[in-house]
């Protein structure tokens, strides 16, 4: 979202999420562009200017930081260009969820662990 800011794209966030963005295709350079990113040579360079003995770990080990991702994701985002675009496809996605996606799948979206103590009901509120 900063991206956009600062490149002066208008856009609508709902929670976590944008639903709606002025200028798609200067939008989707910008995903584009973190594609490629070396996370890694901007992560380094940070850890020099937080760690004063970076250097003397690196003379001592010969080695640095070791960078892991231990969590990640990779969003798969679908965008309509109107609401009844998604109100007519709307019933095979629900479907389609039904079949295919289980409780713990459910869970795990909303941030719950699914266990064998569980014995309420999950309701999801639309703010």
């Amino acid at each position: 979202m900063k991206q956009l800011e600062k490149e002066c794209i208008d856009y609508k966030r709902y929670d976590n999420s944008i639903i709606e963005v002025g200028d798609i295709k200067k939008a989707q350079k910008i995903a584009e562009s973190l594609v490629n990113v070396k996370f890694a040579k901007i992560f380094d360079a940070i850890s020099k200017e937080l760690n004063p003995v970076l250097p003397r770990i690196k003379k001592i080990f010969s080695k640095c930081y070791y960078w892991v991702l231990d969590q990640g994701e990779y969003a798969t985002d679908v965008m309509f260009k109107n609401r009844e675009t998604l109100t007519d496809i709307f019933p095979a996605l629900v479907e389609h969820a039904l079949i295919n996606f289980q409780a713990t799948d459910v869970m795990s979206f909303l941030g719950r662990k699914l266990n064998g103590n569980f014995q309420g009901m999950v309701i999801f509120k639309a703010k």
